[in-house]
């Protein structure tokens, strides 16, 4: 289980700027869900788009940079927990869905939907431990966590559907899998041109926010409602 322990904190640590991100913005989300429904729905979009966006460097760094300082930092009994870094860079961008999608149940008054989700989740990661660990070892844990967080994002969605629609959620995960896999084409092409795992791993997540932009996943913030001062609810 140290693999488990090893891995689950960097995810831990990672989601924290995403959590303080919401809790910094969530007045102006408050706000706004008075206003017009498209603006709310503007700004929900807006919202979810920088959350997946970090959640996603996250899980570059994760995937790519992590597994290099592992055996530096902690020790070579350490290095093991590098092969389920990927599951766990996946549960990061899972969870950074999450804490997007609760936050924006708060800001609507519908926190009972996020715990009827949380006690949903939990039964469901249960069940899937007491089937998966049993076969598949400390990857099943994990997988575990991945499943129940999504059931969480999925209930949780639902909540937001008079709101946000579906298809806009779908859309932003799509984007985040073409900055994804952009990225991970700069990186294989570095490899392929001989360029050091170092190299090829700062230069992927240096480049992950640009790819995120052209995959649309950055706001422009003179646009952008939820990077703008000039928001309706503001205004009036």
């Amino acid at each position: 289980m140290s693999k488990y322990k090893t891995d689950i904190k960097f995810v831990e640590v990672g989601i924290v700027p995403l959590v303080l991100l919401g809790l910094a913005l969530y007045p102006v989300l408050s706000a706004v869900a008075s206003a017009p429904a498209t603006a709310f729905a503007a700004l929900a979009r807006d919202f979810c788009r920088v959350q997946l966006m970090l959640s996603g460097w996250l899980a570059v760094g994760m995937i790519l940079l992590i597994p290099l300082l592992i055996v530096p930092l902690f020790g070579p009994r350490f290095e093991p927990a590098t092969v389920l870094l990927p599951w766990f860079a996946l549960l990061a961008i899972v969870k950074g869905a999450e804490v997007a999608l609760y936050r924006l149940l708060y800001s609507v008054q519908r926190q009972a939907v996020y715990f009827r989700s949380l006690a949903i989740g939990t039964v469901v990661i249960v069940g899937l431990n007491l089937v998966l660990i049993p076969r598949l070892g400390v990857s099943g844990a994990v997988q575990a966590a991945v499943l129940s967080t999504c059931g969480v994002v999925s209930i949780c969605a639902a909540g937001l559907a008079q709101f946000v629609r579906w298809r806009v959620f779908i859309e932003l995960l799509a984007r985040l899998a073409v900055a994804l896999a952009l990225t991970w084409g700069v990186s294989t092409l570095a490899a392929a041109l001989g360029a050091v795992p170092w190299l090829s791993a700062g230069l992927s997540c240096c480049l992950f926010p640009d790819a995120a932009a052209l995959a649309g996943l950055v706001p422009n913030p003179s646009r952008s409602l939820l990077l703008g001062r000039n928001h309706p609810a503001v205004a009036s």
